[in-house]
């Protein structure tokens, strides 16, 4: 695990037990040979050690980087025993809108099962049910927390909380496997980030059930793995079955996720969304995803746009952020170093009070290409204070989401002049508000003098029929013009 760094920067953790409705199952100890006490006892203090301190990047700070004790900055996350959609890209989990909130419904109403990070290798949640080990995947945006996830998993095992089943756990971020440009074995592998196993693996490998592979981030990964065996290289040396075994990387994590090698092990990987495909023919037990994260620091959340400074997405939404953290995360947005291009802030309890953070941080940003303020209450006055930021020439917005934020006849008036001079924004959507025929007048000058603007949504509001007819009549009146209402 290195040094425990953050690479999500934000602190998470799983649900409670009382939300996934079921009882967890306590699986029997297993007895460790004698000879194997006291290097697992080497490997939980190592182990331990290594994961107890968060180390979190900041910008909104004097010190660049703030240590603080694991548990005491562990914040809950949601996490889903299941994946929406494997297809999905960043932008669009940043700008999903209505398929989203269909989908929020469904978890709502408990559709779709929340899971805890300690029962990813119950045999309830598991695909196949026959194996003794399993894989399991669990997804999560950039910046939600998964490496930070990794970490308090490792430490509860470490410590005796969780996970007790295994009786070793091997941890490995694919951005270090990275640097290993040879032919490799497991055993090699192992020993490079742990030594003191020496000669001892032997017999370790003697008992596959007891052991615990974990490998994080997926997408970082710079090798290819193939799981589809009829595009793999059907040579022996492309699949290990021995830990002695030399081969590249990439097919000694291939050959434990599908149970070739150490067969009965279990694997857990982490990955963006947008790697999940590389995962589809994989043996994969259990496929999670990390919604969100909920009561965590508004200081820890705003760090989390400065963990590296290439950062160009983040999602936040969903989160019991409060105007209080959207000022925050509008002072990180402020700083010259931050890169970010595509900010998520839909449900977040901002108001027309911390939008005026927000849009002092716009005015300076000019990064910023996609803004996504929906399902939060502005009102015109939030949604005016919005207006005076885009008529600012620095602001680069192209795709603004304002779905259900309150917005009437008069912010809309506002929004339309401010947008009138706007050469940037090509899409904009505005469904679901209190829209009435009052603000036909200028949505229509909108539409006609912003030749950038490609779509703009407006359904779900309150116009006439006749209202609808005069909008409706601007579809097309243009190439690529796209007006939905």
């Amino acid at each position: 695990m290195g040094n425990g760094a953050s690479s999500g920067g934000v602190p998470v953790t799983s649900t409670s037990g009382k939300d996934t409705g079921c009882v967890p199952v306590h699986r029997p100890v297993p007895e460790i040979p004698r000879e194997l006490k006291d290097v697992q006892q080497k490997h939980k203090e190592t182990l331990r050690a290594q994961t107890e301190k968060l180390r979190v990047n900041t910008i909104l700070m004097r010190e660049k980087v703030k240590v603080f004790q694991l548990v005491d900055r562990y914040a809950e996350l949601t996490v889903i025993s299941t994946v929406r959609d494997r297809r999905l890209v960043e932008h669009e989990l940043l700008a999903r809108g209505r398929d989203h909130e269909k989908w929020r419904e469904q978890h709502l109403h408990r559709k779709l099962e929340k899971i805890r990070t300690d029962q990813l290798f119950q045999s309830s949640f598991s695909r196949n049910k026959s194996k003794s080990g399993s894989s399991a995947a669990m997804a999560g945006v950039p910046g939600i927390g998964k490496t930070t996830m990794v970490q308090k998993i490792v430490y509860d095992w470490a410590t005796g909380k969780i996970y007790q089943q295994f009786q070793f756990v091997f941890s490995f971020k694919f951005r270090d496997l990275n640097s290993i440009n040879c032919r490799i074995n497991l055993k090699e592998l192992i020993l490079d980030q742990y030594p003191y196993f020496g000669n001892i693996l032997k017999e370790v490998w003697k008992n596959p059930e007891g052991l615990l592979f974990i490998f994080d981030g997926l997408d970082e990964f710079n090798d290819k793995i193939v799981f589809n065996d009829s595009q793999r290289d059907t040579a022996p040396r492309s699949t290990c079955i021995d830990p002695d075994f030399k081969c590249k990387v990439s097919d000694i994590v291939y050959s434990l996720i599908q149970g070739k090698l150490l067969p009965g092990c279990s694997v857990l990987v982490t990955t963006r969304p947008t790697a999940l495909h590389l995962l589809e023919k994989a043996e994969i037990s259990v496929c999670a995803e990390i919604l969100g994260f909920a009561d965590c620091g508004a200081e820890d959340l705003a760090s989390a746009l400065s963990t590296y400074p290439s950062r160009t997405g983040l999602d936040l939404s969903y989160n019991k952020l409060g105007d209080s953290g959207v000022k925050l995360v509008s002072a990180a947005l402020r700083n010259p170093e931050c890169k970010i291009q595509k900010l998520g802030l839909m449900d977040v309890g901002l108001t027309d009070s911390g939008a005026e953070d927000l849009v002092s941080a716009l005015s300076t940003n000019s990064s910023l290409t996609l803004l996504n303020l929906s399902n939060n209450e502005l009102g015109d006055s939030g949604v005016k204070l919005v207006s005076v930021a885009l008529r600012n020439p620095e602001c680069k917005i192209q795709n603004l989401w304002l779905y259900n934020v309150g917005l009437k006849d008069s912010g809309a008036e506002d929004l339309a002049s401010a947008l009138s001079t706007n050469s940037s924004l090509t899409v904009l959507n505005l469904k679901s508000n209190w829209l009435k025929d009052r603000s036909v007048p200028a949505l229509r000058r909108l539409i006609l003098t912003n030749l950038s603007l490609k779509w703009i949504g407006l359904e779900g509001n309150r116009f006439s029929r006749t209202g609808k007819k005069e909008l409706r009549s601007l579809q097309g009146v243009r190439p690529g013009l796209n007006v939905n209402i």
